[in-house]
């Protein structure tokens, strides 16, 4: 380790000695040089689907299902998206940290749900052929609010763990939406209709496309946003997210 290796050290040591960093799961004080937020036991006991999932929308099927069988949620669904890969289910201790992160200001969830997510898609076979990473936008005015895009500072370690461009400002939020979970199904298709747009379409032009979301509820939103990138000119989409 070098001068300058020391000097981050000894600082992070200060910080630490200042502001104790508790697990973000069960609030046990973390020790030692890594910058992980979760301890041992609750990254563990984190939910997390097993090799066993739906190729399509991401579901995990369970311990037996067949490879590559697409799941009750989502067959014969239209979705823009070619395929999709999640990091567990939406419950218990994974929603906790989505949720610290999207809506309690807890940005440093992002580095340990990113990194875990990255892990994920590096597994899937169809991540070899990704050339590019893509975050679901905000909208300017809600990410103004909350200070950050969540779903970008979960996209960076995916990118640098499969070794691709992050794209952080080519797919954009065009229009206010509501929740898909919170609308009947009769309101959800007009509510994401032109809801995102492409900005220099050129730079995906004939890329395939990993889109980098927290969570997936329905599929609509990410089919979208999917949608526009195609349209856009993009190969094809796979959709990456957190929770499902």
């Amino acid at each position: 380790m070098g001068v300058r290796g020391w000097i981050k050290a000894a600082g992070r040591g200060a910080l630490d000695l200042l502001y104790p960093r508790v697990c973000l799961g069960c609030r046990a004080g973390l020790h030692g040089t890594d910058r992980h937020h979760l301890c041992a036991r609750c990254e563990t006991a984190l939910p997390r689907f097993g090799p066993e999932a739906c190729p399509k929308c991401g579901m995990g099927l369970g311990p037996g299902a067949p490879v590559g069988a697409r799941c009750p949620d989502c067959s014969g669904r239209p979705l823009a998206f070619a395929g999709a890969v999640a990091l567990g289910p939406y419950r218990d201790l994974l929603r906790d940290l989505i949720l610290q992160l999207k809506l309690g200001g807890e940005r440093s969830a992002a580095g340990d749900l990113g990194r875990l997510l990255a892990g994920r898609v590096a597994g899937d076979a169809r991540a070899v052929a990704i050339d590019a990473v893509v975050p679901m936008p905000l909208h300017p005015d809600t990410e103004s609010r909350r200070g950050y895009n969540q779903a970008a500072l979960l996209a960076a370690p995916v990118a640098r763990r499969l070794g691709r461009p992050l794209l952080a400002d080519v797919l954009i939020k065009a229009k206010v939406t509501f929740p898909q979970a919170t609308l009947e199904a009769a309101r959800r298709a007009g509510n994401i209709a032109g809801a995102f747009a492409v900005r220099r379409p050129w730079r995906v032009a004939g890329l395939r496309v990993l889109l980098v979301d927290d969570v997936m509820t329905t599929g609509a939103t990410a089919s979208e946003a999917a949608a526009v990138l195609v349209d856009a000119g993009a190969a094809d989409v796979l959709v990456a997210v957190a929770g499902r």
